[in-house]
């Protein structure tokens, strides 16, 4: 076959067999088809990988950890040029002079110039060790978010936050993707450590405290009353000694100025007991009765309780004791389920405004300016409800944030932020606005919503442990779910099916 050879402009020469007989004008269309045909490469093989060793995946975790060490060495210098560039783009965007000069040197050391130094310093200026296999690579990826442990939070959440960025970021350096795309996996794989380590601590806390549940303290308290209930129905009272105790304790009253004219509820109470004889479940009775009285009976009432309640004893020993415990036990019941129905309506109420926090605001400050609602409350609970409706100053600043300023401050902000990830990436900084727009006042509303529903759930979570039969069982309050998610659902059931339940 006869063969062909062709030089282009650029010095390149292509060789051409054409079949047998043809001529160079042949040859030539060969070659122009050839040229015009799409080039396939095939892609080399990926070498094999080294066997998997504990001193090699050491090695790749440890220049994790130096790369982690140079790269906040470096974050300042990073921070500061990628806040000048936001600053300049600002500038351009307004027509204002730009402020910040890339041709200044920093004093702040590099990134690169901190990986050499510490290279230099801990390795002899050895070149760093290269990861042999995928079990090293993701070590590598590890050490380099090592830093992420001190973050805040218990060891499920420190390390939550270790694994699962270095995971996702190097699961998708495997599957080839580009460093944004591993970096935004990598701040994905973050966001759901931070969550689902607190969510796990959460659940650990709440199963270690064994805090009981309303039903459960409800329960508690029923068994007491109905312990103490039988025994009263069980011990009877002649009807001579009913009309003793009734006349020395109307006379006791007298004398200590409780008389029906400024205490119609207490002598009231006092008529129900019988007439013809019965038995200490009636004396339980007008304790009930008497300590259910408000308003001045209420306060006239005390003054003849304890000689109810020593009658009681009298006949039933260590009864009271019993009756206090299911009393303060009912107490802390009921003020815990107002509390529980206050917010699941509130939440249901939000669910559509977003307004969760302002709306728990005000309905704990109509709780402070409830006489009935706040008597039951210890000092420490009454001033973590004023505490509620008050917010602090870090509540008040998101709030301000998101309500007074929401539009620019919070665009300012986050267009500063992702600006820095664009210029450094290399994409388009148009990027910039769109998500900082998209970063600000949500967020800002959403944390804001989240840190009030936690610190109302944390008020009725305290109000149980101060029950008798919680600190019976060593139960302490839980911390509240720090998810902004979580600001939305505290509860084990729906808001909607715990006012169902009237709980």
């Amino acid at each position: 076959m006869p063969t062909f050879e062709f030089t282009s402009p650029e010095g390149k020469t292509y060789t051409v067999e054409g079949p047998q007989g043809s001529s160079q004008a042949q040859a030539w269309d060969i070659l122009q088809g050839q040229l015009a045909a799409p080039q396939t490469e095939t892609p080399p093989e990926r070498p094999p990988e080294a066997p998997m060793t504990v001193g090699g995946t050491y090695k790749a975790f440890d220049r994790g950890v130096a790369e982690a060490a140079a790269n906040l060495v470096g974050l300042p210098r990073t921070l500061g040029e990628a806040g000048g560039q936001a600053m300049n783009w600002l500038s351009r965007q307004t027509g204002l002079p730009e402020v910040y000069d890339p041709n200044i040197p920093s004093q702040a050391p590099t990134t690169e110039q901190a990986r050499q130094a510490i290279q230099q310093q801990y390795y002899g200026g050895a070149a760093p060790y290269e990861p042999q296999n995928t079990l090293e690579r993701y070590a590598q990826a590890v050490g380099q978010t090592a830093p992420n442990a001190l973050l805040p939070g218990g060891a499920i959440t420190r390390a939550a936050n270790v694994i699962l960025p270095a995971t996702a970021a190097q699961t998708t350096a495997e599957l080839g993707g580009g460093p944004l795309a591993q970096a935004a996996a990598g701040l994905a794989g973050g966001i759901g450590a931070g969550k689902l380590g607190q969510i796990a601590e959460h659940a650990a806390t709440m199963q270690a405290s064994t805090m009981p549940t309303l039903a459960k303290l409800e329960e508690e308290k029923n068994a007491i009353y109905q312990v103490v209930d039988n025994a009263g129905a069980t011990m009877p009272i002649a009807k001579a000694d009913f009309d003793q105790f009734a006349s020395q304790l109307k006379s006791s009253a007298n004398a200590k100025q409780v008389r029906p004219a400024n205490a119609a509820g207490v002598y009231e109470e006092i008529n129900k007991l019988p007439q013809n004889g019965g038995d200490v479940a009636d004396l339980l009775n007008l304790r009930a009765g008497l300590r259910s009285l408000g308003g001045r009976d209420g306060v006239q009432a005390q003054k003849v309780l304890p000689q109810v309640e020593a009658e009681i004893e009298s006949y039933l020993p260590g009864t009271i004791k019993q009756l206090d415990t299911a009393d303060a036990n009912y107490n802390k019941l009921s003020t815990a389920s107002m509390l529980d129905r206050v917010i699941a309506k509130q939440e249901i109420r939000a669910a559509k405004t977003g307004n969760l926090g302002d709306k728990l605001r005000d309905a704990a400050g109509k709780i402070v300016e409830n006489e009935n609602q706040m008597r039951f409350l210890s000092p420490e609970e009454q001033q973590m409800v004023r505490d509620l409706s008050q917010g602090t100053h870090s509540q008040k600043a998101m709030k301000w944030i998101s309500d007074q300023m929401g539009g620019w401050i919070t665009r300012f902000l986050g267009s500063g932020a992702v600006l820095g990830i664009a210029h450094y990436s290399g994409h388009d900084e148009a990027l910039a606005p769109i998500v900082g727009t998209f970063l600000g006042k949500g967020v800002v509303k959403a944390a804001y919503n989240r840190s009030i529903a936690g610190q109302a759930r944390q008020v009725q979570q305290q109000v149980i442990a101060n029950s008798p039969y919680a600190r019976s069982i060593g139960a302490t309050v839980p911390p509240p779910l720090p998810s902004i998610g979580g600001a939305f659902t505290p509860g084990v059931l729906p808001a909607t099916e715990r006012l169902q339940e009237g709980q």
